[in-house]
């Protein structure tokens, strides 16, 4: 994706929301053209990105906050774009506890304005992973959500095994109507962020997932490579399902 598609893909679901397009393009674009200038790896160029984008925003008039998530966003999906054919996703652990993965899951084709405003009122159904991924309205109020997940063992793209508490995360919608789980201390794989996001490629309609954070012992600070790499890998999993789960729900109730 050149610079312009970065733009257009900034301004999706800005648009669909009813915000505003051109700080969030210009966020995204100016971050993409300054690309090579990013460290060469996943999250050293995803909070390089996190700052240019911010910058870049302010610039055009918008919020450095707003700016900074659409710049991030767009270039995790840079990073991805390549395998980006109907679904995919990966992601890793460090021996420091860092962690990140990345979640693409395509949703339609041929897909107009009112196509994407369709699957983002759905979407908004299934924008964390709720008790047995049932269709439950994101809450970005600022309390705290309860989160679900299998109990370890089960099967993770079996929706009926989400029964077991996982936590807590408070939800905020962004600008460009991404919706960013944030990770509360009690949460099993604190500490870190899930954004979801609807991105359009051409007429391609995807649900795009992006993890990162690191990964703490529960009441101890001690950073944990082993959760790092069971959240990395889990975390792909866990949002497959949800991502089938929004399908499946839009499927039975139209177009």
């Amino acid at each position: 994706m050149g610079i312009t598609m970065h733009g257009v893909a900034g301004c999706v679901t800005s648009v669909a929301a009813g915000g505003k397009c051109g700080p969030g393009a210009l966020s995204a674009a100016f971050s993409q053209a300054a690309l090579p200038y990013k460290p060469n790896n996943i999250i050293g160029g995803t909070i390089a990105s996190y700052v240019i984008g911010g910058t870049a925003s302010e610039l055009g008039g918008g919020k450095f906050a707003n700016g900074a998530i659409t710049a991030s966003m767009g270039y995790l999906f840079n990073a991805v774009q390549h395998d980006m054919k109907t679904s995919g996703g990966y992601g890793a652990g460090s021996a420091d506890g860092d962690h990140y993965y990345v979640v693409w899951t395509q949703l339609s084709t041929n897909c107009d304005a009112a196509c994407v405003q369709a699957w983002s009122n759905a979407a908004n159904l299934f924008s964390y992973p709720s008790l047995d991924l049932r269709a439950t309205p994101a809450d970005t109020s600022g309390r705290p959500t309860v989160v679900y997940g299998p109990f370890p063992g089960s099967d993770l793209s079996d929706p009926s095994s989400y029964e077991t508490p996982g936590g807590r995360v408070v939800q905020s919608r962004n600008a460009d109507g991404s919706i960013t789980n944030t990770t509360l201390g009690d949460h099993v794989f604190c500490c870190g962020t899930i954004t979801r996001s609807l991105v359009l490629v051409g007429d391609s309609l995807y649900m795009m997932t992006v993890g990162t954070g690191y990964n703490v012992l529960l009441g101890t600070g001690y950073r944990s490579t082993f959760l790092a790499n069971w959240n990395s890998s889990s975390g792909q999993q866990i949002f497959k399902t949800l991502d089938q789960q929004l399908i499946n729900y839009k499927k039975g109730h139209g177009p």
